[in-house]
């Protein structure tokens, strides 16, 4: 008899030894999803520090990049209204008004970095808004007549 005690010992770190398979089976799965997760997240934003190419970002990265630069634009570019007032709703369909905006933040971003000084900033606001200004000014011009510039351009001269 003493046999069928220890089959029954056995039988029963056995069943305790699966639980525990299992347990570390779904914390591997989990462990994989949030790694999976993590890694679509670090695919989908843009390079810090890098110019932003937006010929190169796929659509997560483009998603991610406009959400932040319109994050930027709301808190940010409005404080100066001159500026912002030259907006209208179509901009992300303006190549040229998206490389000025992301010209602009990523340029403000350098000047407000951990590294950067006053003078840096002075040289953002004399410098780079004014011409974003000038850009948001020409690459919007025709939006109110519902002329969109960048659907007029004829790229077949390029040949």
């Amino acid at each position: 008899m003493a046999g069928s005690g220890d089959d029954e010992a056995f039988g029963l770190a056995l069943d305790g030894l699966q639980d525990d398979v299992d347990g570390i089976t779904k914390d591997l799965r989990e462990l994989a999803g949030e790694v999976a997760k993590l890694e679509a997240k670090i695919r989908a934003e843009p390079v810090p520090g890098r110019t932003w190419n937006w010929k190169e970002f796929n659509e997560d990265q483009r998603a991610v990049a406009l959400t932040e630069l319109r994050e930027w634009m709301r808190t940010t570019l409005v404080r100066y209204p001159e500026v912002f007032g030259r907006l209208r709703q179509c901009w992300p369909e303006h190549p040229y008004a998206v490389d000025s905006l992301t010209a602009a933040y990523r340029t403000w971003t350098l000047a407000m970095g951990a590294n950067a000084n006053a003078e840096q900033f002075a040289y953002w606001l004399n410098k780079w808004l004014p011409a974003l200004d000038g850009q948001l000014r020409e690459s919007l011009a025709e939006c109110g007549t519902g002329r969109h510039i960048s659907e007029d351009i004829d790229v077949s001269r390029i040949g």
